[in-house]
């Protein structure tokens, strides 16, 4: 099953949100959530995580809380505090998931610091603006493509080149 990811519009420079993938969890009337899957912190899960001993990068998840921590991983646990976002891709803000994780061998799971988030409206005007790319793709994106090459991975998905993209959003 597919997911919905953010791809920010090559035009969109000297911003927090350059060459941003984004990871929709909620959108609706009221508004949007989403988590960047590509914004690497300076800190490793063993620096930020009692117990924790992977030294794989924790991720910068947006702007807005980013002491708050979501759990991103490939296959349910069946654990409480589980949200299924399609196909096996599950995610959670329960340290008891984390911690399970941490010790099951081979999970694979990415631990994200804060969130993006928009009001009503908001992401629908800054889509129509050009801000943003809708990409639809299953989580190999996350799990199975390096955070480096996230961005250029979900371009290329669409069959485009950012070259041939113009700047600016729909105009009717």
């Amino acid at each position: 099953m597919e997911l919905t990811f953010l791809v920010a519009n090559p035009y969109l420079q000297g911003d927090y949100f350059q060459e941003s993938v984004i990871l929709i969890l909620e959108h609706d009337e009221k508004g949007a959530l989403g988590l960047i899957i590509n914004q690497e912190s300076n800190a490793s899960i063993a620096d930020v995580v009692e117990g924790g001993t992977s030294q794989d990068a924790v991720l910068l998840g947006g702007p807005v809380d980013q002491k708050f921590g979501w759990c991103l991983y490939r296959y349910p646990t069946g654990m409480e505090g589980e949200i299924k976002l399609g196909g096996n891709t599950c995610v959670s803000t329960s340290y008891l998931i984390l911690q399970h994780l941490m010790q099951s061998l081979g999970s694979e799971y990415q631990l994200i610091m804060g969130y993006s988030g928009w009001g009503a409206g908001q992401l629908e005007k800054e889509c129509q603006e050009g801000t943003w790319l809708w990409v639809h793709m299953d989580d190999s994106l996350i799990f199975d493509t390096p955070i480096e090459e996230r961005w250029s991975t979900a371009i290329a998905s669409l069959g485009i080149e950012p070259a041939q993209i113009m700047p600016g959003g729909a105009k009717a």
